[in-house]
């Protein structure tokens, strides 16, 4: 009765609200300037209603007007005040509104400070003539030199014990490098050579003609210039990964509004004169940079800038600076001649350092490309760019390595020549492969072949014991064998055969993989087996303990997907199975306790034969190709997919005979200062069904009684039973992490690092007059274990 009495009060809110809003319509729109920039901070006010908004950071705005005749007035200082009329009449209105500058006013801007401090006079400058170095030319190709790298503080390698069988030549040359402890400043070193091709505004194509990696390079920013564009002549940075939101740039039109600025001194360079402002964050609540411009006296562009960014502002880091210099070419364009990044993360005791430093080179000037060169490619990597030996970065290195990364190119060689010598990997190889008690009984045994760059692994003694099945303890042996090769094939075998000792009975499963097209992603999957299954996956975690939900699958499938083009996934499958009860099996008496009803339910034998197909589309898929794999940079539109399943009555004495499709839609959204949305739509029935059983029903989430499951595919207030449907059902889920968008306004919110969420679902299935609804909200914070991000919090549904 009270949570009958709870959904009525819900439904009479939603009603209640739904009636309330009905004559209400969106205003909404976008204010830019006259270069399709954006403008935060505007002034809004509608005359007729009395009520006044400001525009976020990406220049957005929102009302809500009932039906009537409005006058809407937009200002902001340096910007000319536009008044527009706009009627709502019985639906949204969307209207973008582009200012014109007002230049009287821009000089008059702050016109107290600039008396007592000429930072803003020179910024404002800065800004008014930013416009001619958005769009110095239409295109342009560049070479670029990346030189990255993670910083250690001090290392200690101590010499290796073992008893390895080298030539005298190999045991001197890694003496040399291990001696008992020797200081290594570096711990990873990468060096690129790419060619990069851009046009206006944001086309972008990149050529890699030289990789060199050393370490592991997971954690180094910016090892291409895909990967952001600090420009900072616009108004926003969107950099994505950096950050959540978008940064507001110093130059940005109204940076008065999020900055301070102090003038610190001027100095002669290079027969100009050039102004050193200092950039002080203003604003509350939003990612803004700390640090020093440089801008060129009567030109107004930037010369240098270094600009900082601390911690929580950004994803990856807890420290961030950015330098950059800019260089005058062919006596009329300012370009960027070298970009650097400092970034640090620390995780307990131990901190990680990075440094990248990019130098643009050889710019040519409004080139000619050809038609279509720029599309979903961002990047190329040529099959050679591996390849390149030390002579070759000798030449095109544009300042020497320093000591420090010279004696981590030494050691890295060293060992790297010593590793691929005959002797060593025959050393390594056989030590790997020797059998030991403590393989046997902890570790696992191993046989590997570097050579062929394969590898295989066998359970330990622990390993063979498994305790927690439905049909009591079990014994078994599993077994791997992993081959690559050259190309980025890769093979994959699995095998686990295993032995019910209450029941005495044998099961295992052998799962073969063949990655054959790297690029495309392709696979085949071959599946054998006879196992325990799961009757209803999609049952609350509690419930998946039940042994109800249990019976006997002897199976044998083979599946495979391929990129047919570019984000364009297909998938298709063939599966045998033989489903049979095991309500004769013995049990324990462990979760009998647990559950009112805990045996195993009758099930009828019986065999089984369908077919799988589907695919999944993303349109404009960004990605960089490498000589053999394919790296996908992401898409900004949603991914939709869909999914057909058909039992076929007869071929393998199968009797079952239904048809069901399936259909969703995926995407994840960045909102600019607003933060992040994902959501998740599907729907589906089953065409036919003439004949089908429980493990072929579509079924829907149960709520878990504690744990806040995956709100994209579970709900969290819905009844404690799934439930199946046959006929059209439509599930909506959507989460959004308001990434400090709302708790950064409170001070000490702000210190905590807490951030909120919220989000809800849905679920409409007219054959069972199911309409449920829930929403929830809760408060969480990221935090960091061993580099990666993890997120805890609080959650309520209701």
């Amino acid at each position: 009765m009270k949570n009958l009495l709870k959904y009525q009060i819900i439904l009479l809110l939603l009603l209640f609200s739904s009636n309330a809003m009905a004559y209400y319509y969106n205003l909404s729109g976008f204010v830019y300037d006259k270069n399709n920039q954006p403008l935060p901070f505007v002034n809004i006010y509608v005359k007729q209603a009395e009520i006044g908004i400001s525009t976020d950071i990406e220049g957005k705005y929102h009302f809500e007007l009932s039906n009537g005749s409005y006058e809407i007035i937009f200002t902001i200082i340096g910007y000319e005040k536009r008044h527009i009329n706009v009627t709502i009449n019985g639906k949204d209105e969307v209207r973008n509104i582009y200012l014109s500058e007002d230049t009287q006013s821009i000089e008059e801007v702050e016109v107290v400070a600039t008396r007592k401090d000429p930072a803003y006079e020179i910024i404002q400058n800065a800004i008014h003539n930013k416009n001619k170095y958005l769009k110095q030319f239409e295109s342009s190709i560049c070479n670029v030199y990346i030189k990255s790298g993670e910083l250690g503080e001090e290392i200690k390698r101590k010499r290796e014990r073992k008893n390895q069988k080298l030539t005298t030549e190999d045991s001197l040359r890694i003496d040399s490098i291990q001696k008992s402890e020797i200081n290594l400043p570096q711990k990873s070193f990468v060096e690129v050579q790419l060619t990069r091709n851009w046009q206006y505004p944001n086309q972008i194509k990149e050529v890699v003609s030289a990789y060199d990696e050393r370490g592991a390079k997971e954690y180094l920013y910016y090892l291409s210039t895909t990967e952001a564009d600090f420009n900072f002549y616009e108004n926003l940075l969107n950099i994505n990964g950096l950050t959540e939101t978008p940064i507001i740039s110093p130059l940005s039109r109204t940076s008065i509004l999020a900055y301070k600025f102090k003038f610190l001194e001027t100095y002669r360079e290079d027969d100009l004169l050039v102004h050193k402002i200092k950039v002080i964050p203003r604003a509350m609540g939003n990612v803004l940079f700390e640090g020093t411009i440089d801008i060129v006296e009567g030109t107004w562009n930037i010369k240098r800038l270094s600009l900082h960014l601390g911690k929580g502002q950004t994803n990856l880091f807890d420290e961030f600076t950015i330098e950059q210099n800019h260089t005058l070419i062919n006596d009329s364009f300012w370009v960027i001649s070298n970009q650097n990044f400092y970034y640090t993360t620390k995780t307990g005791k131990n901190e990680f350092k990075g440094k990248t430093k990019a130098t643009f080179s050889n710019w040519q000037i409004n080139p000619t490309f050809k038609k279509r060169f720029f599309s979903n490619e961002l990047g190329v990597v040529t099959q050679d760019a591996y390849d390149k030996d030390s002579t070759f970065w000798d030449k095109i290195r544009p300042e020497p390595l320093t000591e420090e990364e010279q004696q981590f190119i030494l050691y890295t060689d060293s060992i790297k020549e010593a590793h691929q010598s005959e002797a060593f990997l025959d050393s390594i190889q056989a030590d790997a492969n020797k059998i030991t008690w403590r393989k046997i009984l902890l570790e696992g045994l191993s046989y590997v072949n570097y050579k062929k760059e394969k590898r295989m692994y066998f359970s330990s003694i622990p390993g063979m014991a498994n305790p927690f099945q439905v049909g009591g303890f079990r014994v078994g042996y599993w077994l791997s064998y992993f081959k690559k090769f050259k190309n980025k094939q890769t093979i994959y075998l699995y095998a686990y055969p295993n032995y019910g000792i209450r029941n005495k009975d044998l099961k295992g499963e052998i799962n073969v993989f063949w990655r054959y097209n790297p690029f495309r992603e392709g696979y085949l999957q071959v599946r054998v087996g006879r196992e325990f299954d799961i009757i209803n996956s999609y049952d609350a975690y509690i419930n998946m303990l039940k042994r109800t939900n249990y019976y006997q699958n002897e199976r044998f499938s083979v599946s495979n997907s391929i990129e047919i083009f570019n984000g364009f996934y297909t998938y298709a499958s063939m599966n045998l199975a033989i489903r049979s009860s095991v309500a004769h099996y013995k049990t324990g008496s462990f979760t009998d306790g647990w559950f009112d009803d805990n045996s195993f339910q009758s099930f009828t034998l019986h065999n089984a034969f369908y077919t799988n197909v589907g695919f999944s589309y993303t349109p404009f898929q960004k990605y960089i190709r490498q000589p053999y794999e394919k790296v996908v940079l992401g898409s900004k539109y949603p991914t939709i997919g869909v999914n057909y399943k058909k039992a076929w009555e007869g071929i393998l004495a199968s009797p079952l005979n239904f048809n069901y499709l399936e259909f969703y839609i995926h995407q994840k959204m960045k909102l600019g200062v607003g933060g992040t949305s994902e959501f998740r739509f599907s729907s589906g029935k089953f065409l036919s069904r003439d004949s089908t059983t429980l493990v072929d029903y579509k079924y829907h989430r149960a709520r878990d009684p504690i744990l806040f499951t995956d709100p994209l595919s579970t709900y969290q207030v819905s009844g404690r039973n799934t439930f199946n449907t046959f006929d059209w059902f439509y599930e909506g889920h959507y989460i959004h992490h308001f990434n400090g968008a709302l708790a950064n306004k409170i001070p000490f919110i702000k210190k905590t690092q807490i951030r909120l969420v919220a989000g809800g679902s849905f679920l409409l299935a007219p054959e069972k007059n199911i309409r449920h609804i829930e929403v929830f909200g809760g408060a969480e914070r990221v935090f960091k274990i061993a580099r990666e991000r993890f997120r805890i919090g609080i959650y309520q549904a209701f």
